[in-house]
């Protein structure tokens, strides 16, 4: 937590009078005043109410009364008599005196709680009762079904939290000291309900801590280029791994002079791999680099296409484009196929482009006329879905299905019957069916755990032909079907974590 500068006013010469106040800008919580060393509390002023000690005065309920430097408060209402008496009077620190050179200090908090974390703190168990009825009988073949019943009360551990989640690694759970382990000692209920699945006493303390999902994030950069050999290149836009030119580089300049040449990469020499710059789309490459001077030299302009204009003006960011700064993974462009009208596209697993987005085929298909006709046709809602087996296996009201279909399941999953791992806005595919009614999901390419039953709060996607991916190499980098939020930052892909290393940025 960092502490800001106090904001300090003093008080010089005669000392205030009792009509005098003094509003101090505390406007937040992060924020509190002291005057001569005690701490004011916000939402009041000092001197507010104050009253000198006048004998023979009526004095009213709750007011504060001033006496030889102390305060005091009325406790009820009186009438003070000839000589100073505490009848009816408390000491008290509601308000302060100001005084000749009285010294007032705010004191600011820098916000030390950006990821919103609570914590809330449980003794024994926040438990359902749920009744049980197992009932006996005492005499048999009789025409009373039950001759009595007992009661059992079954506890199940539920807490509540503070705000909903969709990600259970934003929870964290300690008990008795003791961090656990989230999916195997806890999950999520629901998303603002913790469910405790290990045995949990009346006397254990169980802490449970929030961290918010919607944190303002770093940004993350990357370049994509493609050379006049057609290969495509992406380069991470790193902020650490950029500078800015000191003095203007010119179409003929052979140095390039920066602020700060230890930002760029060191040549390989040995390897045949030049240091690689990025100045306004501009790709140098260059052989030496002086870190004393901060300039790179033996230099190579207008590399792998690009152009070079008259002259890049000083301040330009100079952004290093190295081999620590090339993304792993290679680009396949052979996969992306373009979309064209009455074409069959058979190569399930391929990629085709429409309209700047990416699909890949999951079953082999014939495009209409139109997209929108083929659009229409590619997707549509399953009904009267039920869980029938513990492998994935599945019905539905009937329709038309194929293995290679994919389903993909939305919402909160209620009712009976589990799916192990589920999460809402996962993507299932269906690895067999008979065709019409009865269907087998799998969890890429693995099998998935299910106890039969029938979920409510379910809504059941069925993608027939091809489903929208994301920005991809060999491998997505990312899922947009399969991560709710859409994001590089939601997902543990190679690509995210290497760009999450480092902070980027928009350059100039």
């Amino acid at each position: 937590m960092t502490v800001s500068t106090p904001r300090t006013i003093t008080f010089i010469g005669t000392a205030p009078t009792t009509d005098d106040s003094i509003v101090v800008g505390c406007t937040t919580k992060a924020e509190f005043a002291m005057l001569d060393s005690h701490q004011l509390l916000l939402g009041t002023s000092a001197n507010a109410s104050i009253r000198a000690w006048v004998p023979d005065t009526v004095y009213l309920s709750g007011e504060i009364i001033n006496y030889a430097g102390k305060l005091y408060e009325a406790t009820t209402g009186f009438t003070s008599g000839a000589a100073f008496a505490f009848t009816n009077l408390l000491p008290t620190e509601k308000a302060l005196l100001l005084s000749t050179d009285s010294i007032v200090k705010v004191i600011s908090y820098a916000n030390h709680d950006s990821v919103n974390m609570k914590t809330s703190v449980y003794v024994g168990s926040t438990s359902i009762a749920v009744p049980y009825t197992p009932g006996y009988d005492d005499v048999t073949y009789d025409a009373i079904q039950l001759d009595g019943q007992t009661v059992n009360i079954i506890h199940k551990p539920l807490y509540t939290l503070h705000d909903n989640h969709l990600n259970i690694d934003y929870v964290q759970v300690y008990k008795n000291g003791i961090f656990q382990l989230p999916m195997q000692d806890y999950e999520l209920a629901s998303p603002n309900t913790i469910l405790y699945k290990r045995q949990f006493l009346e006397t254990d303390e169980l802490i449970i801590t929030e961290f918010t999902e919607n944190s303002q994030r770093g940004m993350m950069s990357y370049r994509m280029f493609k050379n006049l050999l057609d290969q495509t290149n992406f380069y991470r836009i790193s902020l650490q791994e950029s500078t800015e030119l000191s003095t203007d580089l010119g179409i003929f300049d052979t140095v390039i002079n920066v602020k700060d040449a230890s930002r760029c990469s060191v040549p390989d020499i040995a390897g045949n791999r030049p240091g690689v710059v990025f100045i306004r789309g501009e790709k140098i490459t260059y052989w030496e680099r002086d870190i004393a001077r901060n300039r790179l030299s033996r230099i190579n302009r207008s590399t792998g296409g690009t152009g070079a204009p008259i002259i890049h003006l000083i301040g330009s960011s100079v952004v290093s484009a190295g081999g620590y700064e090339e993304i792993p993974t290679q680009y396949d462009s052979t996969s992306v196929l373009k979309w064209q009208p009455s074409t069959a596209f058979n190569d399930t697993g391929a990629y085709f482009l429409y309209g700047g987005k990416i699909y890949q085929i999951l079953l082999g298909f014939t495009s209409s006329t139109t997209w929108a006709a083929t659009e229409t046709a590619n997707s549509s809602s399953l009904s009267g879905v039920a869980i029938s087996g513990t492998a994935g296996q599945f019905t539905c009201s009937s329709t038309t299905l194929a293995v290679g279909n994919a389903v993909k399941i939305t919402g909160i999953l209620g009712g009976t019957g589990t799916i192990t791992g589920y999460t809402t806005g996962k993507v299932y595919t269906i690895s067999a069916t008979n065709g019409t009614t009865s269907f087998t999901l799998t969890d890429a390419g693995g099998a998935i755990v299910t106890t039969t039953g029938t979920p409510t709060g379910l809504t059941y996607t069925l993608h027939k032909y091809f489903v929208e991916r994301s920005q991809f190499r060999d491998k997505l980098w990312y899922d947009k079907v399969n991560t709710p939020a859409n994001s590089l930052f939601d997902t543990n892909s190679v690509q995210s974590r290497y760009l999450r290393q480092k902070q980027g940025f928009v350059p100039t």
